[in-house]
């Protein structure tokens, strides 16, 4: 009997400003997950610092402790992406929209940190996207033309105002590092509200091996000067 395998994608999102964070755990009848959130809402989630970590947030420019409440909000439409069978969908885009709420003395970066690949228990995995090669070769850096549905990977596209200027249009991409941060958007003086939507897209071959591929994906916002 053919046996269709269950992909799917968690973001942990986080912003760094005093409080605490639990750990939230889900269950299905066919896995396990562990969310590092409060009550699996999409509202941003917040930590407390230690004093080396105030130091070196505080020696980089970053507002750690600022003089008004709620002077820096932040939000996520979703937590968890549900991808469809690769075998049915070879080519699947999702997204997600963060939303940052500032005033204008404030700027605030919102990088993104993959803490694992996109994979099953067993190690196989969907490799990191390269775009379509040659003159359009992307890396963790600098995003690449991908329109190629013959070359296969996973990777984002970031789109909006504050988004890298490298993300030309949507059909640019990079690809992810396993635990490299890296700025998904940035501005030094926001005023108001701002979306950023980030674009996940997989292309799989027929000769991915079936099974249940997952990664979980960390969403940092930091307030900075």
């Amino acid at each position: 009997m053919y046996n269709v395998g269950m992909q799917y994608l968690l973001l942990c999102i986080l912003i760094l400003l005093p409080s605490h964070v639990a750990a939230q755990e889900m269950y299905s009848p066919s896995y396990k997950l562990e969310l590092e959130q409060i009550e699996a809402t999409t509202e941003a989630k917040q930590m407390t610092l230690n004093p080396l970590q105030e130091k070196q947030f505080f020696e980089n420019g970053y507002i750690i402790h600022p003089p008004q409440d709620n002077s820096l909000q932040f939000s996520i439409s979703d937590v968890s992406l549900n991808l469809s069978a690769f075998s049915a969908e070879p080519v699947q885009y999702h997204s997600v929209v963060t939303t940052i709420t500032s005033q204008q003395i404030y700027g605030y970066q919102i990088l993104v940190k993959p803490l694992q690949g996109l994979e099953t228990k067993n190690a196989d995995q969907i490799p990191a996207t390269q775009c379509d090669g040659k003159d359009e070769f992307c890396t963790t850096h600098i995003a690449g033309e991908w329109k190629n549905n013959a070359r296969i990977g996973w990777g984002y596209n970031i789109s909006g105002p504050d988004a890298q200027l490298d993300f030309k249009k949507d059909t640019y991409f990079r690809p992810f590092t396993t635990g490299e941060s890296i700025v998904m958007a940035t501005n030094d003086a926001s005023e108001g509200q701002q979306a950023t939507k980030m674009t996940i897209k997989t292309i799989t071959s027929p000769e991915q091996a079936d099974g249940n591929y997952s990664s979980l994906i960390k969403i940092i916002a930091l307030p900075k000067l």
